[in-house]
């Protein structure tokens, strides 16, 4: 065991001081495009009094000429950075590589549930570390909605993993939560309840569909139920091509 840790230890390292190496050359980097709206500009990020706006309010990148999206948490970060930080990009940027960096640490514990190799599981993480597509959004500050999205959605995996395997309702209600904070991320979490039933069919052993409908149920359940708290504070059109009356004012 304790050389278990130590290995797994050494592994966590290896996986922060490669995440710093490579994304240190946009650390002083100012702000870039959207960020100037989304962030330098957003006075809702100044006040934590705003949060209740935060939480109601669409996103509109200056770039973007019809209806903005609506990503509730990632307004709350940009509040709690504000805070920290002031108006100073580089404590932006510090978050988002901090972010990442947790990413890919996960990333390798969750591989290492599934498959048992922790050889397996340091392979795929720095692979995914060192993906150059990655780098839009660690160092565009607005791209964070596509770090924090995929932190939760390996949080949401990584629980629904151990959920199926020690039998624990609790961490199963922890994979449903971090689900929901996905979508309320980025809509890309949306394809979570998917890639869960695609977990079941290759790695759960004597599977049956019909035993795991209500998980499968629960899962959509979270995506309905960020849809529901969508239409219940913004129009949910453009992209969802709805036409909805807004019930919060």
């Amino acid at each position: 065991m304790r050389e278990t840790n130590y290995s797994n230890r050494s592994i966590v390292i290896v996986l922060i001081l490669l995440n710093i190496i490579i994304y240190f050359n946009g650390f002083f980097n100012e702000f870039v495009w959207d960020d100037s709206y989304l962030v330098k500009k957003n006075y809702y990020i100044r006040d934590a009094g705003n949060i209740k706006d935060l939480l109601t309010i669409e996103d509109k990148p200056a770039t973007f000429s019809g209806t903005g999206y609506f990503r509730p948490f990632i307004n709350l970060t940009y509040l709690l950075d504000y805070q920290l930080y002031g108006g100073k990009a580089y404590g932006f940027r510090l978050t988002n590589i901090i972010l990442t960096t947790i990413c890919s640490i996960l990333l390798y514990f969750l591989v290492t549930i599934i498959t048992s190799s922790r050889l397996t599981a340091l392979m795929t993480a720095l692979i995914f570390t060192a993906q150059a597509v990655h780098v839009e959004a660690v160092t565009f500050v607005t791209g964070r909605n596509n770090v924090v999205s995929t932190l939760f959605i390996l949080l949401s995996l990584y629980y629904y993993v151990k959920s199926d395997k020690s039998g624990k309702p609790l961490y199963f209600a922890y994979s449903m939560i971090f689900l929901f904070l996905g979508a309320v991320s980025k809509e890309f979490a949306f394809l979570l309840p998917v890639i869960i039933m695609f977990y079941d069919y290759c790695f759960v052993k004597e599977y049956s569909f019909r035993k795991r409908i209500p998980k499968y149920a629960a899962a959509f359940s979270m995506v309905a139920l960020y849809m529901a708290y969508r239409a219940a504070v913004v129009p949910m059109t453009g992209a969802f091509n709805l036409n909805t009356p807004k019930l919060y004012k």
